[in-house]
Formats: C-alpha cells, structure tokens, sequence
C-alpha cells in the first residue's frame, strides 16, 4: 500500500483517510486523518505546516510545523528531524540512518522560561534559507516522543515523515 487510502461508511461518506509511503523497500502507515458526515476533519495522527510554495533564494523563510494529535498522550512532545547541511536524504528515506541530523525542538522547549508557550509541545518553527534557485523538497521527519514508565525502556517514539515540494527564486524576481 502506497499513497493515500480514502475509507467510506456503508452510506458514501468518507470516514477516514490514510498515508502510506514507500519507506525504504516497504510500505510504511504515515498519517490518518478522520472525517464526520460532513466531511471536516474531526481527528487523526497527522501534521499541518506553513510554508510558501515558492521562496527566495539567501532570504529566510519561516516554516510552522504542528503535530495535531498525539498518537501515545497528550503529554508527549515533538521534534522536527532535518539533514544537516547538505546532506541528501531519498525520496524514499532509505538513507535515514547515514545522515547527520539537526533537531529542531517544539516550541515549549525552546521557549522554557515563557509560561505562556508551555502547552506548544507538539509545534515547532524554524527558517529555511535556500543558497540555490530551483525546485527543492524538505524532507525529514516529525517525531513524536513519550516518557514511560516500564523498567525495559524510558520511552516510546513514532515517526510522521514529509517529503514537501518548494521553489526557490531569485530574490530580485
């Protein structure tokens, strides 16, 4: 299974929509999302983001990431994964154990001393600053952990991958 899959209840409406991508040579659960009988998204374990489908080269460009539902609690965190550098990630993510990675952490980690950020546990923001004109994909992924109280291990993690297509122009266009 690859792509996304569209699930209908016995009366035509769509009641839930999944993501399966090729993970290296497999077929990988990605995303879900939930509909009522009008067809707005009312659940699923899915991410939303903000950024332009064209930027500017040497000029940064904010990017807002959100995990929408905690798939283990409400009290897990997210973190954006990026290679650093130039490093290439696949299409497929079938080298994501060779590349170095950058973390980018929610914004309630970032922002510790500020009461007010401290439910954004699962938001995280960062800039792009593209150094060459083209199209570009952002690809990484979005993890998701929590602590657990098992004596076998600290805690439980879940991968959300993205693979988002992006322009970058000139910046006097």
């Amino acid at each position: 299974m690859i792509g996304r899959w569209k699930y209908y209840d016995s009366l035509g409406n769509k009641v839930s929509e999944t993501e399966h991508i090729k993970l290296a040579n497999t077929s990988y659960f990605n995303q879900r999302w939930q509909f009522n009988r009008k067809g707005d998204t009312i659940g699923g374990n899915y991410y939303t983001f903000v950024l332009s489908d064209t930027i500017k080269v040497k000029l940064k460009s904010r990017v807002y990431f959100s995990l929408t539902q905690p798939v283990m609690s409400d009290d897990s965190y997210a973190y954006i994964y990026l290679p650093k550098g130039g490093e290439n990630l696949k299409s497929d993510f079938s080298n994501e154990y060779e590349v170095k990675w950058d973390t980018v952490p929610n914004v309630a980690e970032m922002l510790t001393n500020q009461e007010k950020y401290k439910d954004l546990k699962a938001s995280m923001i960062f800039d792009l600053e593209p150094i060459s004109v083209g199209q570009k994909y952002l690809r990484g992924f979005v993890l998701e952990k929590d602590t657990v109280a098992i004596d076998t291990f600290d805690f439980v993690t879940r991968k959300i991958y993205f693979d988002i297509p992006y322009y970058v122009k000139n910046s006097v266009d």
